[in-house]
C-alpha cells in the first residue's frame, strides 16, 4: 500500500479533529455527595467518653432560662443535642431525636436542645418548622466566636474534626450526675455526628435501666 503524501496526511488529520470536536461532550458524573441539595450524612454510634460536662444556664428564644442540672432532676437519662438551625444534618438528626424522645419520655428520657451559631430569625424558623416537644435554648449566635462555646470544647475533646460539628450529642445517666458544683458529670456517651437510630435506641435503653 502506498504511503499518503504529507499534504494529504495533514488534511486527513484535520478532518478527524473536526469530527471529534463536533461530537457532543458528555459531562463526567458528579462524585458522591456532590449532587445539589444532597446531604453528606455522617452517622455515628454513641461511644463512652470522659470529659467535664459543666452546668449551664442558657436562654430560650422567649427569654426563659434552662439550667442543665435543674433539668436533669426529673429523669433517668438526659440527652443534650447541640445543633445549628441552618444545618441540614441537624435537621435530619432532629427527626431521630424527636422519635426517640416521644418513645422514651415516659420512661425517664429528658432532651435539651442547645442551638449554636444561628441568628434569632433562623432559630425562630427552625422552631416553627420542626416544633420540638423538648426545650431548646441558645448558647450563642456569633459564628466568629465558635471556639469560645462549650460545644466546641466538648467536641474537640472527643476528637471531632468537622468544621462546625453539628449535630453533636451527649447522653448521660442521672445517677452519674453530681449533686452540686460546676461539673455536672464526667462519664458520658457522645455522638460526633448524626445518630444511628438502632444504636441510639439501644444506648438510651441501657441508660434508663
Amino acid at each position: 500500500m502506498k504511503r499518503l503524501a504529507p499534504a494529504l496526511t495533514l488534511a486527513f488529520a484535520l478532518l478527524l479533529l473536526a469530527g471529534a470536536a463536533a461530537q457532543p461532550q458528555v459531562a463526567a458524573p458528579p462524585e458522591k455527595g456532590a449532587l445539589p441539595g444532597e446531604i453528606d450524612h455522617k452517622t455515628v454510634p454513641f461511644r463512652e467518653v470522659k470529659l467535664e460536662l459543666k452546668d449551664f444556664s442558657f436562654q430560650t428564644l422567649e427569654g426563659k432560662t434552662i439550667n442543665l442540672r435543674e433539668a436533669t432532676r426529673s429523669g433517668k437519662a438526659v440527652l443534650v443535642t447541640y445543633f445549628a438551625a441552618w444545618c441540614d444534618n441537624s435537621a435530619h438528626d432532629f427527626e431521630t431525636i424527636k422519635s426517640l424522645e416521644a418513645k422514651y419520655r415516659k420512661k425517664g428520657l429528658r432532651v435539651i436542645g442547645v442551638c449554636e451559631y444561628s441568628s434569632r430569625r433562623e432559630v425562630q424558623e427552625y422552631l416553627e418548622q420542626h416544633k420540638p416537644e423538648y426545650p431548646v435554648c441558645i448558647e450563642g449566635d456569633d459564628q466568629t466566636k465558635k471556639e469560645t462555646t462549650t460545644h466546641f470544647s466538648y467536641r474537640t475533646q472527643c476528637g471531632d474534626e468537622r468544621k462546625w460539628g453539628t449535630p453533636f450529642t451527649l447522653l448521660l445517666r442521672s445517677k452519674d450526675i453530681t449533686s452540686a458544683g460546676e461539673i455536672v458529670a464526667t462519664e458520658l456517651r457522645a455522638a460526633t455526628g448524626e445518630l444511628i437510630r438502632n444504636d441510639a435506641e439501644k444506648t438510651i435503653h441501657q441508660c434508663l435501666k
